[in-house]
C-alpha cells in the first residue's frame, strides 16, 4: 500500500484526488496484468503465468553531458494475493458510442466494427462510485475529436476491490452521411486546462450535449472555478445542444464566496408586422372601423433567454438579441427605436414609426405592461420579460396608453395587445426545435419484444407511442415504415429464436409558411425473440406478464404489483433472468414509483405545516429540506409546493419585526455614548413593541447586548451634578440644578426650622424618544428613589428633606437611608428640594430635648413617610406666640391682612 512497507497491493484504479489546486496520486505505480495487450492492441491472457517482467523507459532521449535517459528502478514488489475471493465487477448497464447503444452480451468483451463519424463521445452507464476509464480518461464519459490513431476504445469498469471488466471496441469509419459538427473553444482565462494556459478547441456534435465540460484549474489559491460563460453571459455546464461554433470563457470567484451574482437572466421577443396596404402617404390604419389594411403581426425573434450583466438596460438586451439574429435598426436619439429592418425571410423591408399610419410605431412591454422609460434608461432585473413590438394603432391597441399622458385606450378592448396573437416562433426557433426532436429520436433505443409488437402495424403503433413520450417541443413527427421482418420464437431446432428487424423514416416539421422547418431521419430497430418454450422460458414469461400488469403510467397504487414483479425476477436463475424481455420496464416503473413516493413524502411534510406560527420553523425547514432533496422529475410531482412557498412567506412576515429589531440591536455599538442614545431608543422601542412570543425569538446575545447598553445609558441619564435617580426607565434623563438664591431659596431656608441647609436642587425629568426628541416627563404618582451626595454630612443630625410640591406647598421627607455622605429618599414628583440638618453639638453643650423636630430619628424607615407642614418652624411655642400676636393686630386695626405667598400655607 502507498506509504506502507508491505506487499499489500494498492488499488491502481482509484486514480487521483485534488486538494486545493494540486492533484495527488492515490496509489504508487501499481499495474494490473489485465491491461496487457499484444502488438495489435488486443487483450492477451497468461495461462502459464508470468515468468519475468522487463521494465524499460517509454522514451529514447540523449541528454548530452548527462547521458542517455534510462529507467531507474528503486524497488519491485510482487503483490500478495487477497485472503478471500474479491469477485468480479458487474457489467455496465449500457455503453454508448457516437449516440448508439452497444448491444452488450454477457461474457463478450471484444466488439468489432463499432462505427464512429467525426467527433464522437463514449458514455458508460454504471453505478455511482465505480471506477471507469475510457482510453485512460477517468469518468463515465469521454469525448474524441475524431478517430483515435489505434482505432480502438478500451473501457475499464472496476468496483471496490473487485476484478475489473475490460471492453475493447475496434472502431471503423461510419459509411453513412457525416453528421454536422462544430468547434467549441474553451479559454481558461488565466487558469490551466489540459496542461495549457492557452485556449483549447474541441470538435463536437449533437450527441455530446449531455456530457459535462472539462474543469480548469488555477495556481491562484484564492480562486476557484465558477463556470464557462459565452459572450452573451450564458452559463454552460455541458457541451452545447446547438451544433455551431462557440467560444466559452472561464470565470473565477474567490473561494468560499457565492457563485457570482453579477448577471441576470431575462427573456426577449420581437414582434414585427407586415406592411399595410395604404392608398397614399396620408392614409392610416384606424381601428375605429376594425380594418388593419392587410397588416399582420409576425414574430421576428421568438421568446428566448438571455444572460446579461447586472444593471443592463432594455437597450443592452435589444442590441444583444437583434445582433444575434442578424437584424439592423435605427436609434437616432439613443433612447427610442424608430426603425427595425425585417428578417431577410420576410423581405428585409424597413418598418418604422408611422410606416403603417400616424398611430403606428415601436414600443415594448416590461412584464406585460408598457414601461415609462426609454430603452436606454429602463434598467432590467432578474427574470424580466421584454416584448418589443410594433403597434399599428396605439389609440385602440395599447391598453395602458393613458399612463403616457394621453387619453384612455379607445374601444372596448377588442384590439388590446393584438400583437400577442402572432405565433411565438420563427424559422430559426422552429429549426432548433426540429433539430432537438431529431436528436431525441436518434438517441432512443429502438428494441421491442416480440410479444409487444411483431407485426408491421403493431411495431409502427409502438414507434409512434415511443415518440409521443419524448419531449418534442411542438414538433410534428410522421412515421413511415420502410421495411419489416418479424421475429421468430425459439424452437427445438432454434432454441434462441430469430430476431426481427425494421427500418422506418420519421419526417419532422414545425411551423407554417415562412416559419416552416422540416427534417427527417432514418432509424433501424430490432424485435427480440422468445426462446424455445421450456421451463426457463415459462418462468421468464411469467415475470414478463407480472411486469406487463403494472399500470402505465405508474401510480402509488402499483407498489404491490412492482414489488411482486421484482421479487419474482429476483427468484429466477441467471439463465431465466436472461430470458426476461421487460426488465427495462420494471426498472423504469421502480424509478417512477420511487419518484412518486419521494414526492408523496415531501407533500406529507408540507401538509404537516398547518397554520404558520413562530413555532413553525422546524416544520417548514423539514418540508423545504425534503423538497430540495428531490430530483427535478420528483419535484414536478409535488402538488402542494405552493403551500410551502406560502408558508415560507408567512413565516418570513412573522419574523420581519423580529429581524428588524435584531438589525437595530446589531447596529448598536458595544459601548453606549450620548451620540448613540437615539439609536438605542429606536432599538428598545422596537423590542418593547414585540409580543412575548416574538421576544423569545430574539437572539440571546442580542438581548444581553440590549440590556447591557440600556444599563450603561441609565448610568449616564440618571446622574446629574452628584444627584442620582433610580426606579425610572433608562431613557429618562435627570437634570439637577443647584440653586442658592431667590424667593424659593429663602422660603426653604425658613422651613429649615433652625437646621442648616446643606444643599438645594431643582430636579426635573425628560424623556428621550425614538425620534430623538426630548420631552418633559412626570412620575404621575409612581415612585422613584433620589440619592444625593452631601459634603460633611456626618457632622449633622436630624436630616430632613424639604420638597416643594406642585401646588406650592412644602413637605418634609425623611430619608430612607443615610450612608456616609449619601442620602437616599423616595419621591412621587420632582421639583425643588433642600437638604437640612442640625450640627452635632459638642459634649459640653446643652442639647434641648423638646420642640420642633428635635428628638426625631433622622433616618426613617425604608420608604420614608412624607409629612406636610407649614413653612415656619418646628417649635410649637413659637407658633403659639405668633398666633397671639396676629390676633392682637387684627383686633386693633379692624381688618385682617393676609399675605399669601408660595410656600406659606396653613397646617
Amino acid at each position: 500500500m502507498p506509504g506502507e512497507d508491505n506487499n499489500k497491493a494498492g488499488n491502481p484504479y482509484l486514480g487521483s484526488y485534488t486538494k486545493g489546486n494540486r492533484q495527488y496520486l492515490s496509489v504508487t505505480d501499481g499495474m494490473d496484468l489485465a491491461w496487457a495487450v499484444d502488438e495489435n492492441g488486443q487483450p492477451v491472457t497468461f495461462e502459464n503465468g508470468v515468468h519475468y517482467v522487463k521494465i524499460v523507459t517509454a522514451s529514447n532521449i540523449e541528454n548530452g553531458a548527462i547521458g542517455e535517459k534510462s529507467t531507474e528502478v528503486n524497488m519491485v514488489r510482487v503483490a500478495a494475493a487477497s485472503e478471500s475471493e474479491v469477485g468480479q465487477t458487474a457489467a455496465p448497464s449500457a455503453i454508448k458510442v457516437d449516440g448508439n447503444a452497444l448491444a452488450l452480451t454477457e461474457g463478450k468483451y471484444i466488439y468489432d466494427n463499432v462505427a464512429v463519424d467525426g467527433p464522437f463521445a463514449v458514455s458508460v452507464d454504471a453505478a455511482e462510485g465505480v471506477n471507469i476509464y475510457i482510453n485512460s480518461s477517468r469518468g463515465h464519459n469521454a469525448v474524441f475529436s475524431g478517430m483515435p490513431n489505434h482505432k480502438m476504445i478500451r473501457i475499464i469498469v472496476q468496483e471496490g476491490e473487485k476484478e475489473p471488466v475490460i471492453y475493447y471496441l475496434n472502431l471503423v469509419e461510419s459509411s453513412g452521411e457525416p453528421e454536422p459538427a462544430a468547434t467549441l473553444t474553451l479559454d481558461p482565462n488565466g487558469g490551466v486546462l489540459g496542461g495549457s494556459s492557452e485556449a483549447l478547441t474541441y470538435a463536437f456534435d449533437a450527441h455530446m450535449s449531455h456530457i459535462a465540460l472539462p474543469i480548469p484549474t488555477t495556481k491562484n489559491t484564492n480562486l476557484e472555478f465558477a463556470g464557462w460563460y459565452s459572450s452573451d453571459q450564458k452559463l454552460y455546464t455541458t457541451y452545447p445542444s446547438e451544433v455551431k461554433d462557440l467560444t466559452l470563457t472561464a470565470r473565477w470567484k474567490e473561494i468560499g464566496s457565492e457563485v457570482p451574482s453579477d448577471t441576470i437572466d431575462v427573456t426577449f421577443r420581437l414582434i414585427g408586422c407586415t406592411l399595410a396596404e395604404l392608398e397614399d402617404e396620408f392614409d392610416s390604419i384606424d381601428l375605429a372601423d376594425g380594418d388593419y389594411k392587410g397588416a399582420e403581426y409576425v414574430t421576428w425573434i421568438a421568446t428566448k433567454n438571455y444572460t446579461l450583466p447586472e444593471n443592463s438596460t432594455v437597450l443592452d438586451l435589444f442590441e444583444m438579441a437583434l445582433t444575434g439574429a442578424g437584424l439592423t435598426w435605427k436609434n437616432p436619439g439613443g433612447d427610442y427605436i424608430t426603425t427595425i429592418n425585417a428578417p431577410d425571410v420576410y423581405g428585409g423591408y424597413e418598418l418604422s414609426e408611422f410606416t403603417n399610419g400616424n398611430r403606428s410605431g415601436w414600443m415594448y412591454t416590461l412584464n406585460g405592461n408598457h414601461a415609462l422609460f426609454g430603452v436606454s434608461n429602463q434598467k432590467l432585473s432578474q427574470g424580466d420579460e421584454i416584448i418589443f413590438h410594433y403597434v399599428n394603432d396605439f389609440a385602440y391597441e395599447v391598453h395602458d396608453w393613458d399612463k403616457f399622458g394621453g387619453s384612455p385606450a379607445l374601444g372596448d378592448g377588442t384590439y388590446w395587445s393584438k400583437w400577442l396573437e402572432a405565433a411565438d416562433e420563427t424559422l430559426e426557433s422552429n429549426e432548433e426545435a426540429v433539430a432537438k426532436a431529431k436528436t431525441a429520436i436518434e438517441n432512443q433505443t429502438w428494441t421491442v419484444p416480440m410479444d409487444t409488437a411483431n407485426t408491421e402495424q403493431a411495431v409502427k403503433a409502438w414507434i409512434e407511442s415511443e415518440i409521443a413520450n419524448l419531449d418534442m417541443n411542438g414538433v410534428t413527427a410522421i412515421v413511415t415504415m420502410d421495411s419489416f421482418t418479424p421475429a421468430v420464437a425459439g424452437t427445438e431446432a432454434n432454441p434462441s429464436g430469430t430476431e426481427g428487424s425494421f427500418n422506418f423514416t420519421v419526417n419532422l416539421n414545425k411551423g407554417e409558411g415562412d416559419t416552416l422547418a422540416t427534417d427527417n431521419t432514418q432509424i433501424t430497430g430490432t424485435i427480440t425473440a422468445y426462446p424455445v418454450d421450456n421451463e426457463d422460458a415459462a418462468a421468464a414469461k411469467n415475470v414478463d406478464n407480472l411486469i406487463t400488469a403494472i399500470s402505465d403510467p405508474v401510480t402509488l397504487g402499483d407498489k404491490t404489483a412492482i414489488e411482486s414483479a421484482r421479487a419474482a425476477y429476483n427468484a429466477l436463475t441467471q439463465e431465466q433472468k436472461d430470458l426476461v424481455t421487460k426488465l427495462a420496464k420494471l426498472e423504469a416503473a421502480e424509478t417512477t414509483l420511487a419518484d412518486l413516493q419521494a414526492a408523496k413524502d415531501a407533500e406529507d411534510k408540507i401538509a404537516a405545516i398547518g397554520i404558520v406560527t413562530l413555532e413553525s420553523k422546524s416544520l417548514i425547514d423539514t418540508a423545504r429540506e425534503a423538497y430540495d432533496a428531490l430530483t427535478d422529475e420528483q419535484a414536478m410531482l409535488v402538488s402542494n409546493y405552493q403551500t410551502l412557498l406560502t408558508a415560507e412567506e408567512a413565516y418570513a412576515a412573522l419574523m420581519q419585526p423580529i429581524k428588524e429589531t435584531e438589525g437595530l440591536i446589531n447596529k448598536l455599538p458595544d459601548t453606549i455614548s450620548t451620540t448613540e442614545m437615539t439609536a438605542l431608543a429606536k432599538a428598545s422601542e422596537a423590542y418593547n413593541n414585540l409580543s412575548d412570543d416574538e421576544k423569545t425569538q430574539i437572539d440571546a446575545k442580542l438581548k444581553t447586548k440590549l440590556s447591557a447598553l440600556q444599563n450603561e445609558a441609565a448610568a449616564i441619564n440618571h446622574t446629574s451634578n452628584g444627584v442620582q435617580i433610580s426606579g425610572v426607565p433608562w431613557n429618562i434623563i435627570l437634570t439637577a440644578v443647584p440653586f442658592t438664591a431667590g424667593e424659593d431659596y429663602e422660603a426653604m431656608q425658613k422651613l429649615g426650622a433652625g437646621r442648616t441647609v446643606l444643599g438645594m436642587y431643582d430636579l426635573s425629568l425628560q424623556s428621550l424618544g425614538s425620534d430623538g426628541n426630548i420631552v418633559e416627563y412626570q412620575l404621575n404618582g409612581e415612585t422613584a428613589t433620589i440619592t444625593l451626595t452631601v459634603k460633611d454630612l456626618a457632622k449633622y443630625k436630624e436630616i430632613k428633606i424639604i420638597h416643594q410640591l406642585p401646588n406650592g406647598e412644602y413637605e418634609y421627607i425623611t430619608p430612607t437611608e443615610i450612608d456616609g455622605s449619601k442620602i437616599t429618599f423616595v419621591v412621587k414628583s420632582l421639583s425643588k428640594y433642600a437638604v437640612t440638618g442640625k450640627l452635632i453639638e459638642t459634649a459640653s453643650e446643652t442639647t434641648p430635648t423638646t420642640g420642633g423636630d428635635q428628638g426625631k430619628n433622622p433616618v426613617g424607615p425604608v420608604g420614608g413617610k412624607q409629612i406636610k407642614t407649614v413653612p415656619a418652624t418646628g417649635d410649637p411655642g413659637y407658633v403659639l406666640m405668633m398666633i397671639m400676636f396676629l390676633l392682637a393686630v387684627l383686633c386693633a386695626g379692624g381688618y385682617v391682612y393676609c399675605k399669601k405667598a408660595r410656600g406659606k400655607n396653613s397646617i
